[in-house]
């Protein structure tokens, strides 16, 4: 028997809930601040998935056709804030930011089941005031799902494999199949699985075969629930097929000196996202931000070296560290490297690597310093990493820039946000919950206003004749 299969539960105690609750409540105000006025626009994309989400509030089911089989989790989630604030940018971003909130609960879930409660504390605070986690769900976008679902999936796994119950079993499967509906990228579970069978196989096989009808029965199910995602892709869409050759930096008939140099440079530009420079892509990030902050880049060194020096981590470590490697395949691959959207994924194993070095570094300076002094320098690089964050998201005017309102297409709308603010209905610039039409709405020729963003944002002008256009 493992030794995994002979830890005691883990039982939720009450200053760790109030703990977590404190996180949560930070998380939350980072990640809704400001939600109804900022950006003060409407991307393409988010106006699409508005749409779709009308339908389904109509009662259609979504006409992936439309996009290419995107895969549609979103969009009956986005329906629910849609509901109950109206055709409004903000209730996109509620949705999204609302997923980005639930990252942190599902990153404590797992950070605590692979290593202890102080640990898992520590990677979900990471987690709420990093910059990446909190401004992938201010653009409506489904990428921010994958995360999410992944962490829900390990965890559930981690306790099926240490509890053995069925049930666990049934819904590790069920789970990971849901990863497939979340964003394009969701493939990659399948490698990162198949190296942590192999992983296991090498260190633990007594309890591979101890479970191995539990894995099969598992397999079998992430395949039935995956299946009609993957159908539907492969019989009707028709841009999707092409668009990984398109986006990647490797391409067929490339010299073996060409192909060498590429993987150099797409390893160097993935590596410096860390501590240099990441996505210059103004919608995913703040341009070239790096992942970790001055104060969190070097504790997130330490943890990589220091996961796999400590015996009672390796594992769990391990574990997160190969994922997090899977994870990082789609910037590796894509031209425009690093890519937050596409590695969205590494959102759920990331944030336990500086924690592994602050608890490191911790119980370093616990040989020279007293135990007060060094819990005093931890929670300064901790405290000084929110100041950042709120520096560099809130008090800089990034969220009210001209620059991201333009990237988020806001002379597109513009327009039709001045048709609104002069009607008084919808969406007027600052206000989550949309403004009931007007009792005589006047006539509009939807041909001589920007599309799709006036049948999204006019309250009385939609039309879902006119969805399939887009």
């Amino acid at each position: 028997m493992s030794r995994a299969r002979l830890m005691p539960p883990k039982k939720f105690i009450r200053p760790e809930l109030a703990t977590l609750g404190a996180i949560v409540i930070l998380a939350a105000v980072f990640r809704y601040w400001q939600i109804n006025e900022y950006p003060r626009a409407l991307h393409l994309d988010e106006a699409i998935s508005g749409l779709v989400a009308q339908d389904i509030l109509r009662g259609k089911l979504p006409d992936l056709l439309v996009y290419d089989g995107n895969e549609p989790m979103i969009f009956y989630i986005m329906a629910v804030p849609l509901y109950f604030f109206g055709p409004t940018p903000g209730a996109l971003r509620v949705a999204t930011e609302s997923i980005s909130l639930a990252l942190v609960v599902s990153v404590y879930l797992l950070t605590r089941e692979l290593f202890d409660r102080k640990i898992g504390l520590l990677t979900t605070f990471i987690c709420a005031i990093n910059v990446w986690g909190i401004y992938h769900g201010r653009l409506a976008t489904r990428s921010i799902l994958v995360p999410v679902v992944l962490s829900l999936a390990v965890y559930f796994a981690i306790v099926a494999w240490r509890k053995g119950h069925l049930r666990y079993w049934i819904l590790t499967g069920i789970i990971f199949g849901a990863v497939f509906y979340t964003y394009t990228s969701s493939v990659f579970v399948l490698p990162a699985l198949l190296l942590t069978l192999v992983g296991l196989i090498i260190f633990d096989r007594r309890e591979v075969f101890r479970h191995k009808w539990k894995i099969l029965l598992t397999a079998a199910i992430i395949l039935l629930v995956g299946l009609p995602m993957w159908m539907y892709q492969a019989t009707h869409t028709v841009v999707s097929a092409a668009r990984p050759t398109q986006l990647t930096v490797f391409y067929s008939g490339q010299s073996l000196p060409e192909l060498i140099n590429t993987i150099f440079v797409q390893a160097f530009l993935v590596a410096r996202m860390f501590f240099i420079k990441a996505d210059a892509n103004i919608r995913h990030n703040i341009p070239s931000r790096p992942v970790f902050d001055v104060l969190l880049a070097i504790p997130f060194l330490i943890g990589v070296v220091s996961g796999g020096l400590q015996k009672k981590y390796r594992g769990a470590a391990a574990l997160c560290f190969v994922w997090l490697l899977v994870w990082l395949v789609p910037s590796f691959l894509s031209k425009d490297a690093p890519h937050f959207l596409r590695s969205s994924g590494a959102l759920a194993f990331i944030f336990i690597f500086p924690a592994l070095g602050l608890t490191w570094l911790r119980h370093t300076m616990l040989t020279r310093l007293t135990k007060a002094t060094s819990v005093a320098l931890v929670a300064a690089l901790i405290g000084g990493s929110t100041l950042i964050t709120a520096h560099d998201y809130i008090f800089s005017g990034f969220l009210s820039s001209q620059v991201l309102y333009e990237e988020f297409f806001g002379n597109d709308s513009k327009s039709i946000l001045e048709l609104n603010q002069k009607m008084n209905s919808g969406w007027v610039g600052d206000n989550l919950i949309a403004l009931p039409k007007p009792a005589n709405p006047p006539s509009i020729e939807a041909n001589k206003l920007p599309q799709p963003y006036a049948q999204y944002l006019i309250p009385w002008l939609y039309d879902p004749d006119k969805l399939r256009q887009y």
